[in-house]
């Protein structure tokens, strides 16, 4: 059964992680209440954390060990989370789930990793003081989740005047580029997409700028250009 960030497999739940999902603070790894929530749920006993640094460890614990942690951090405001240290944990050798099938992995990344996403997101003031507004993808996209809204967005990391950024895309805009390049991504890779911006209105009523692909492989002239700096 998948979770959110997991999987829950005869009363134990696997969890893997990456090195960006490591809390320094608290040397170790984070899991979310709500994800706790459900394991409680479906009442599991033991917690595996499949750890993909510079090689892969796998540490065990038990889920009362995480209920009882007193280690907490919110992030965003919203997902607050509970840790425990690697030290607490149990390091284990374990070839079945050194072994773990790709396709019990989970499909979407940690809040951890959203919010240690590398590189800055790319914003409206960004654009309307860039002078060529076009924006180059380096790497394929990535789907995490939106915490602000709910369910997922493609994060896309590019450059717009040499300058590298993540670009958190709409639905709208990813397939704008999607009906021309193609849904995979990683065909995006070194194509210009042309920016430029609108009014939106926010949930609180408030009128702010947002972006918008407004072009594929294209580049603006001159004359563009200077419009959509005014």
């Amino acid at each position: 059964m998948r979770t959110q960030f997991g999987v829950i497999k005869d009363k134990t739940y696997y969890k893997i992680c990456k090195p960006e999902h490591f809390m320094v603070m608290y040397n170790g790894f984070g899991i979310s209440e709500t994800e706790l929530k459900r394991m409680e749920e479906e009442e599991v006993k033991e917690i595996v954390i499949r750890y993909e640094g510079k090689k892969v460890t796998i540490y065990k614990s038990t889920l009362q060990q995480w209920l009882d942690s007193t280690k907490t951090f919110i992030f965003l405001g919203t997902d607050k989370q509970r840790f425990l240290s690697i030290p607490e944990m149990k390091k284990v050798e374990d070839i079945t789930i050194l072994k773990q099938r790709m396709e019990d992995r989970p499909k979407m990344v940690d809040t951890t990793e959203y919010i240690q996403q590398k590189g800055k997101f790319l914003s409206a003031e960004n654009v309307k003081m860039s002078t060529s507004k076009v924006f180059i993808p380096t790497t394929e996209g990535e789907m995490v989740p939106n915490e602000k809204f709910g369910g997922i967005r493609l994060h896309l990391t590019g450059e717009l005047d040499k300058v590298e950024y993540v670009f958190s895309m709409s639905k709208t805009n990813a397939r704008a580029v999607a009906n021309i390049l193609g849904a995979d991504s990683s065909k995006w890779i070194g194509e210009q997409l042309v920016l430029e911006l609108y009014r939106t209105k926010t949930t609180d009523g408030r009128m702010v700028d947002a972006i918008n692909v407004a072009k594929v492989g294209e580049v603006l002239t001159s004359e563009e250009v200077f419009v959509n700096k005014k």
